[in-house]
């Protein structure tokens, strides 16, 4: 079930917002800031357990915008390319 609520928020984001928008979204510096920091916590094993676990939820949502950024190139693409007649 968990994979399927993925797969509809990837679809929604893809089919609700332009495809160039998509792919320039970047996060915030501050949630850059924060998602560096926890990297280098958990890769010294500094990490508490629930920053591991802001870190699993972090890594999921960045997995989630790859495959959104993935299929909204791909719906670039078509829009560009001309239909052949």
């Amino acid at each position: 079930m968990k994979r399927q609520i993925f797969e509809d928020l990837v679809n929604f984001i893809v089919e609700k917002t332009p495809p160039a928008e998509v792919i320039a979204f970047r996060p915030s510096p501050r949630a850059q800031q924060r998602f560096d920091e926890l990297s280098a916590r958990v890769k010294s094993g500094q990490a508490t357990p629930e920053e591991r676990l802001e870190m699993e939820h972090n890594l999921e949502l960045e997995h989630m915008m790859q495959l959104a950024k993935a299929r909204a190139r791909v719906a670039l693409q078509r829009e560009e390319t001309p239909v052949a007649r």
